[in-house]
């Protein structure tokens, strides 16, 4: 085979791979958005629903749950984190705290379809001002965040961000073995 049939040869299955790889790698890291989660107010426990506030919803453009928890937050999720702002004074993070036996107080964030890659890091954003929010209040799985609130005082400008990374889907993986295979062949090729 010349010379110029193998670069063309090449070029064109670089760039068919290259293409490839961009489509599937956006798709593998389109992240929350369109996807159905839910999300539930837990108290007493961290497997107790509070009073019925749990909403399933995908996640869009909007803010996904205002005057949430009777009025006092918003909570807006985006294609890569999860913003509960506060816009009411009261006594729900402050007052279960005072309970004996109460062990958590804040929200749930569940992929209940399994629709999400696996959830592989949450941060806390440094936009993030809820006096007393640290890691230790994050507790997380596969499918699971769970941000605890309980006892932390708080005003109308308050928010907690929580950043979520997932795991990469398996073809960002197999793309990029594609083209490292590719590569060490060419390379095989033109030394033997």
């Amino acid at each position: 085979m010349s010379n110029s049939i193998q670069r063309f040869l090449c070029i064109t299955v670089i760039s068919i791979l290259s293409v490839a790889s961009i489509a599937f790698s956006n798709k593998a890291e389109a992240g929350l958005m369109g996807k159905s989660v839910q999300i539930d107010w837990r108290h007493f426990h961290i497997d107790d629903v509070y009073l019925g506030f749990t909403s399933q919803f995908v996640v869009g453009p909007a803010v996904e749950l205002t005057s949430w928890v009777g009025g006092v937050v918003d909570i807006d999720v985006t294609d890569s984190s999860i913003i509960m702002q506060v816009i009411h004074s009261a006594n729900v993070f402050t007052g279960p705290a005072q309970i004996p036996g109460v062990t958590f107080n804040g929200f749930a964030f569940i992929d209940y379809a399994d629709a999400l890659p696996a959830i592989a890091d949450v941060k806390i954003n440094s936009i993030t001002n809820l006096v007393g929010f640290d890691a230790s209040r994050i507790t997380f799985d596969t499918n699971h965040i769970y941000a605890n609130v309980m006892g932390l005082s708080y005003d109308p400008t308050s928010v907690l961000q929580l950043d979520i990374s997932l795991v990469p889907e398996p073809t960002t993986y197999s793309l990029m073995i594609l083209g490292l295979g590719y590569i060490t062949w060419r390379r095989f090729r033109r030394n033997g």
